[in-house]
């Protein structure tokens, strides 16, 4: 049994959200928006982007962004941009997700004559494709966040006419911890547009910065709080995001958790299921007609994903198959072989074997031109690209980083590419197996204080990546039987099982129906609070990764106690 332990000793849940986010005090998160209402988070570049761009009000511009959230959105926010400030010749382009890969190449620089490139999310990786633009006479920006190409410690920047990356040029910015839609949004603000249309965009890029797992402080922060209240309002987003929000039932209540869950998955789902699909993202996003219109475009969405989940699932069962008949439990990394499943989904399979068997996967499939394509993630001390590098010579091209890389290899390397990937995992430790005996909690609440927690939680919201969402230990849970059942299974494809306390307060686990060993009738639990919207009704919700069983104490009525004594008298 896993050992419970308070983190810390702080008291108050304003003390616990401040370390959590990293601030001093409240003063600290108020003056990331005074900053940010004054235009105080200055990047290096963004004026002289601003000034070129300009030029072009009435020739040619392309914006080249990415298949991923992000770069669906970065492309969307500067296209509304252009538009609203009066540009007459504005299109874009998304690389092919299969057949071209990230960023610019050489087939997109071959559609475009002349005029300006826009790269978003992209580009400052990209410097023989960008020396292409420039050799036609093609001006060119770029506007990312990304590390550029390093060579003997020193960074390889393309020759563009501008750069904005505070992470390629150092010390160019206040904050470096945007997404490619927030350097969008701070170009698009500096470019000059409305409120209303300010609002729109900020309400991307919270779409952006969530899915991209940027750390939610400094403007981040400011970006990402506003945006969320923007896109519940049908005024201040466009109306095929307010669709998309809609399909989803969440127009009620929308946190961060939903973007990175719901919202992101489905602008990504375009993409994975089809080699251009992330265009069908951008007309929705990008959707300035009647919200009306904007509904079947995004359910048109909405059933991709579901689409996209069922392969996924279809993907994972073949993938542990593959690892039991082929005996490869043990292996670091795990390299699995699903022929003939999409590409677009094995990045999430490779995710997958890796969560549930704490060690590196790497997920190949054979494309139709008879290349095998894969998609790796990692955890513990394993860095998947510094063990690529040492494979190479098997590599027909790779990239990624340290928790995560793409690769592609032809068939007669492949037996030989296995055993030498698996002779870079000396050493291999899981570090995030340490510790799992011990479970940390920030607070300690009763149950019947979660309703009122949760309305104190929201002040501190958005939770995420660097504003984690607290963890509480709720005792006194009194289990209520629904149904006739004291733990309920919500579906027969998850182990998800329910807890009801009241009718508006219920607790949710996952892989947690195999603990219960009896029916449990008072419990302690460990996990975050949340409200649940569904079908008009809310639901306070604590979704718990461990519990205990609490000992019922039975309180007897003085009258009670006396019948008793007499009883055992006679």
């Amino acid at each position: 049994m896993k050992a419970w332990k308070k983190r810390d000793e702080l008291k108050t849940l304003e003390e616990v959200f401040l370390r959590n986010i990293g601030a001093s005090s409240l003063d600290d998160i108020n003056n990331w928006f005074k900053m940010s209402y004054a235009d105080e988070y200055g990047i290096r570049g963004l004026d002289e982007a601003v000034e070129l761009v300009s030029k072009f009000k009435n020739e040619p511009v392309k914006i080249i962004g990415d298949y991923d959230v992000d770069g669906v959105t970065s492309t969307s926010i500067l296209l509304l941009a252009l538009k609203a400030n009066g540009f007459t010749n504005v299109t874009y382009r998304i690389p092919k997700r299969f057949s071209e890969g990230f960023g610019i190449n050489m087939t997109i620089i071959d559609e475009i004559s002349e005029g300006l490139i826009i790269t978003c999310d992209n580009g400052i990786a990209q410097p023989e494709a960008i020396k292409a633009a420039k050799d036609k006479g093609i001006s060119v920006v770029i506007l990312d966040h990304h590390e550029p190409i390093m060579e003997d410690g020193k960074a390889i920047l393309p020759d563009a006419d501008v750069i904005v990356d505070p992470n390629a040029i150092k010390g160019s910015a206040v904050f470096n911890g945007y997404c490619g839609a927030g350097i969008c949004l701070k170009f698009a603000r500096k470019l000059g547009v409305s409120k209303n249309i300010y609002q729109m965009l900020q309400s991307l890029t919270s779409l952006g910065t969530v899915a991209d797992v940027m750390e939610l402080r400094e403007e981040n922060y400011v970006f990402v709080r506003n945006g969320l209240k923007n896109l519940l309002n049908p005024n201040t987003t466009t109306p095929g995001a307010y669709a998309l929000v809609s399909a989803f039932e969440l127009t009620k209540n929308l946190t961060a958790h939903d973007i990175g869950f719901k919202l992101g998955p489905a602008i990504n789902a375009c993409s994975r299921m089809k080699d251009d699909g992330a265009k069908d993202a951008v007309e929705l996003l990008t959707f300035t007609d009647s919200y009306v219109k904007a509904i079947p475009m995004a359910e048109a969405i909405v059933e991709v994903n579901n689409q996209r989940k069922a392969v996924k699932e279809e993907a994972i069962k073949a993938a542990n198959k593959y690892i039991v008949d082929n005996c490869l439990m043990g292996d670091v990394p795990i390299v699995v072989r699903l022929d003939g499943t999409p590409e677009g989904v094995i990045g999430i399979v490779a995710g997958n074997i890796c969560e549930d068997y704490k060690v590196p996967a790497i997920v190949l499939t054979k494309t139709p031109d008879g290349i095998l394509r894969g998609s790796s993630r990692s955890c513990g001390n394993y860095h998947m690209k510094n063990n690529l590098d040492k494979v190479k010579k098997y590599l027909l091209k790779y990239g990624g980083h340290e928790g995560a890389a793409g690769l592609s290899l032809s068939e007669e390397n492949y037996a030989a590419f296995v055993d030498a990937i698996h002779n870079t995992a000396e050493g291999f430790v899981n570090s995030e197996e340490d510790n799992t005996d011990i479970v940390y909690y920030d607070l300690e609440i009763k149950a019947n204080q979660i309703p009122d927690v949760i309305t104190d939680l929201k002040k501190f919201e958005p939770f995420g990546n660097g504003n984690e969402a607290p963890v509480f230990k709720v005792t006194g849970y009194s289990v209520n039987p629904k149904g006739g059942n004291f733990i309920n299974k919500v579906t027969s494809s998850y182990d998800i099982t329910k807890l009801y306390y009241k009718s508006d307060v219920v607790a949710i686990g996952f892989d947690m129906s195999s603990r219960f060993k009896e029916p449990p009738k008072s419990v302690s639990l460990i996990g975050t609070l949340n409200d649940n919207y569904f079908n008009g009704k809310v639901t306070h919700q604590i979704e718990f990764a461990d519990f205990k069983s609490e000992e019922i104490k039975t309180v007897q009525t003085p009258l009670a106690a006396k019948l008793a004594s007499m009883a055992m008298m006679s």
